[in-house]
């Protein structure tokens, strides 16, 4: 009877769909990635699917993973915020193209606790009397004062 409903409401999902691994749909999700995407963005996914998601999630099966499995992997992921956001992400969107093409019921990448991003380091600059003490003991002071002030780093 609840089969039956949940094929009636489009709910039910095929078991037999989801014994794909995660190497297959994530090939598959990089390569639309690749057509949607500038390369310059999608460098840094193959690179982190490469290094973190495959060998991780590859050989298994999209209804062979649980929750916990992604919190524990996302809390040993070595870098920083971005390095863990990044592979994180390539994740939860090929479990999400999963559940919107009905192989799975849920994500078990998403509601995970993601360390927090970093704060960009405080930038100082130099006041106007430190940019004219600088360019008065340069051999070249115009160049000092030209970088200094039109913004070129």
């Amino acid at each position: 009877m609840e089969l039956e409903l949940s094929k009636s409401r489009g709910e039910y999902v095929n078991p037999t769909h989801a014994r794909v691994t995660v190497r297959d749909l994530g090939r598959e999700w990089l390569t639309q990635r690749e057509g949607v995407l500038k390369p310059s963005s999608v460098r840094p996914l193959h690179s982190a699917w490469k290094k973190h998601v495959e060998p991780q999630w590859g050989s298994r099966t999209l209804a062979n993973n649980r929750h916990s499995e992604v919190q524990a992997w996302v809390s040993s992921i070595a870098g920083g915020s971005t390095t863990v956001r990044r592979a994180h992400g390539i994740l939860a969107g090929i479990l999400d193209a999963a559940v919107s093409d009905r192989r799975i019921g849920r994500n078990v990448a998403r509601d995970v606790k993601l360390p927090s991003k970093s704060r960009a380091a405080a930038r100082h600059y130099l006041t106007h009397q430190q940019v004219q003490l600088l360019a008065d003991k340069a051999r070249h002071p115009t160049p000092v004062l030209f970088l200094a002030y039109t913004g070129l780093r």
